[in-house]
């Protein structure tokens, strides 16, 4: 056996870098050498970012005690799904250099965990507690007022009420992205957020159900994501004001807004040149006038989701075939009325070539051959939903691996013309990771894709 030696220290804290920070806290336990290094100069080398997301079963509050306890400078922090930790283990956090902190869906937390972080992180920049159902705005209230920084709080299923969204808005003067989804916020409460917050981009109000149509301030003028999504009161009156106020806007989302009608998609099309997503999912008022304003208005269209908008008819899809750039990646037309016109439209529109994910469940009306031709000229597809898909046959699904080679989802349940396996059997997936969701088969001799 040879005999034993020392690494220098630079050595040890660059090959530091590239360990699990499990394994990293393990060897400092059975390592002179490593201990000694990890306490050294050479430390800010070591470990900037802890990662536990993957762990989160097995993360627990003597977990971080172990792997802090030499306090790592860290820049970045990863929490989420770890709901084993309590209030105690966050203490154990070493915040002085923490830029980028996510606790979503650690259920355990409390408003305590947030006291004591605003302690030493008072360079703190993001901060997401999404699904953190224990913690309130007077935590977030109390963390804000010791991070001046904060530039992004995603704090959906946090009980903040409009008082306390109030007393957050002037604490937080850097504010480019919010993201809310409580009952009790009002009109009032964030049109203070929009005024006091003279940098907010980025605003999602999805589900608040209290909002209406007065909730952007007049000097509000630097939105460019909206997501109204569930806000059942909204109507054209804001979409007015938010389309003439806000030039940039490129992100909208007005899924479910059923007071939507013709006139808000007509002030988009006609005033966001730079507009990039759409999502007006069952919006129940617009019609394909609308629809084809919009797609020969928005040429930087790279999302658009109008499924289950009833008031459409098949016109609708071919003017997005017609319209659309080579920009659009992802388009959702499910429980449309899609007629083979509006696919072969699609399959030879400019965006065939690079279209990414497609959601065309319930095609009653659409033909194998037509389903056939989107496959054999978008080649790009990765995810295509086929649910409830009529005319859906063995030899169309073979077809579609064949000509769609990197597609890794592909639902084709509620499809009655394909062979039955077994109705019990559960969806798997496969060896060339390819996941086909649906109760039928081909047969291995003719294809490599196993379908289940």
């Amino acid at each position: 056996m040879g005999q034993p030696f020392s690494l220098p220290r630079d050595v040890l804290a660059i090959t530091g870098q590239y360990f699990n920070p499990v394994r990293l806290a393990l060897l400092r336990e059975v390592c002179t050498d490593v201990a000694s290094t990890v306490e050294g100069v050479s430390l800010h080398l070591l470990l900037k970012e802890l990662n536990l997301m993957k762990m989160s079963p097995f993360a627990t509050d003597q977990c971080l005690k172990v792997l802090c306890q030499w306090s790592p400078p860290l820049r970045t922090v990863k929490l989420g799904n770890c709901t084993r930790l309590t209030d105690a283990g966050i203490g154990y956090l070493p915040t002085d250099n923490l830029r980028f902190l996510d606790m979503s869906t650690c259920t355990a937390l409390t408003d305590a965990s947030l006291s004591k972080l605003c302690e030493n992180a008072t360079n703190l920049e993001v901060l997401n507690i999404n699904n953190c159902t224990d913690i309130t705005g007077n935590g977030l209230v109390t963390l804000a007022a010791r991070c001046p920084e904060l530039k992004i709080v995603n704090a959906c299923d946090v009980a903040i009420n409009a008082r306390q969204l109030v007393g957050l808005a002037p604490l937080c003067p850097n504010l480019a992205e919010i993201a809310l989804n409580c009952t009790s916020v009002t009109d009032v409460a964030v049109n203070e957020l929009t005024e006091k917050c003279p940098k907010l981009m980025s605003i999602s109000l999805c589900e608040c159900k209290g909002i209406a149509n007065s909730w952007l301030h007049p000097t509000c003028d630097t939105l460019q994501y909206v997501s109204l999504a569930y806000c059942f009161r909204t109507n054209g009156s804001i979409i007015d004001q938010l389309t003439q106020q806000c030039e940039q806007l490129q992100h909208i989302d007005l899924s479910q807004c059923r007071m939507i009608d013709d006139d808000s998609i007509m002030y988009i099309a006609q005033r966001c040149p730079f507009l990039k997503t759409l999502k007006v999912t069952a919006v129940y008022l617009i019609t394909d006038d609308a629809i084809d304003t919009l797609t020969k208005g928005c040429k930087e269209l790279e999302v658009l989701c109008i499924g289950e908008c009833t008031g459409l008819t098949p016109a609708a899809v071919v003017s997005i075939g017609v319209n659309c750039t080579a920009a659009l990646w992802k388009l959702d037309i499910s429980a449309l009325n899609v007629t083979d016109e509006g696919l072969q439209a699609l399959a030879h529109s400019a965006f065939a070539g690079t279209l990414r994910q497609l959601y065309s469940s319930q095609l009653t009306r659409a033909s194998a051959e037509s389903i056939s031709e989107v496959a054999r000229n978008c080649p790009e597809l990765e995810y295509w939903t086929l649910t409830g898909c009529l005319s859906l046959t063995d030899e169309v699904v073979g077809l579609i691996k064949e000509c769609c080679p990197k597609i890794t989802m592909l639902n084709v349940t509620k499809c009655p013309k394909l062979t039955v396996n077994d109705p019990a059997t559960k969806p798997k997936p496969h060896s060339n990771n390819i996941f086909v969701s649906g109760n039928f088969h081909v047969s291995a001799k003719t294809s490599t894709l196993r379908v289940y």
